[in-house]
């Protein structure tokens, strides 16, 4: 669908001159080669970090009020979304998005009572953000902040995501099939909060099945990860980016952007 949806948006801009138009306050940036001035791109990213509970709450009765502490909680997340960027002025990039989000977050718990469930859940993303960029000579630095909100196909379950991340590198000529390679290193910030309403089907010790209803608000587990990236200039048009996160939480996210 949302790669249907890229095709749409590329063949109905690519006739766009968006040169006519930004960035704002060219002079600013007078002796550097800037970007053509908008970008239309598909993202394919995959995320897998601990959560923490912030509130659990079950109509189970016997269960201790620190049960928090005993549950083990993993989330995956994949997502493919469709962004539209401009740079209004040579240093700051806006971008709005849009895509399909596909999750699961899995629950263990020995103590108390055996507990071993998994939520699986999918539904529409749409955020916006902000690139702030400086550069001297090859060397660049990006700042930049999203936010993200996510309704899932599941009633009254949602996430939301605040996204800050700061990023140095550098820029070089490349010798063959590409036009030129940035590389950079980073973190991110995410604030991430995922809440679940619904019931769970359990077994008790006589093997009767019982239908216990929860309602599940989850935090990421370390906020902070490690960013390292890749960009290829294909060439003027076409960039392909890859980037990794490493740490607490990990994550995968590679990207094509065409400028115009």
């Amino acid at each position: 669908m949302f790669l249907l949806l890229f095709f749409i948006l590329f063949t109905s801009l690519s006739c766009f001159d968006s040169t006519d138009y930004f960035p704002f306050g060219t002079e600013m940036a007078e002796g550097y080669n800037l970007p053509l001035p908008m970008g239309l791109g598909f993202t394919y990213y995959f995320q897998d970090q601990a959560y923490e509970l912030a509130k659990f709450s079950v109509n189970l009765p016997g269960v201790p009020d620190d049960i928090e502490d005993e549950i083990e909680i993993q989330n995956y997340t994949t997502e493919a979304n469709v962004k539209l960027d401009v740079w209004i002025l040579p240093f700051a990039n806006v971008f709005f998005l849009g895509g399909k989000v596909k999750g699961e977050t899995k629950f263990e718990l020995q103590e108390f009572f055996p507990l071993q469930e998994s939520l699986n859940y999918d539904g529409i993303v749409y955020g916006a953000g902000i690139n702030l960029v400086a550069g001297y000579k090859s060397f660049f630095t990006i700042f930049n902040t999203t936010y993200t909100k996510t309704n899932l196909d599941q009633t009254d379950s949602v996430v939301d995501a605040w996204i800050i991340s700061p990023k140095a590198g550098v820029n070089f000529p490349a010798p063959f099939l590409v036009k030129d390679i940035a590389i950079w290193t980073g973190a991110m910030y995410q604030k991430y909060q995922e809440h679940h309403e619904g019931t769970w089907e359990l077994e008790d010790i006589y093997g009767n099945e019982i239908e216990v209803e929860y309602d599940v608000e989850l935090a990421e587990g370390n906020a902070w990860n490690y960013l390292a990236g890749v960009a290829l200039g294909i060439s003027r048009r076409f960039c392909l980016e890859f980037e990794a996160g490493f740490g607490d939480r990990t994550q995968l996210a590679s990207s094509l952007t065409y400028r115009f």
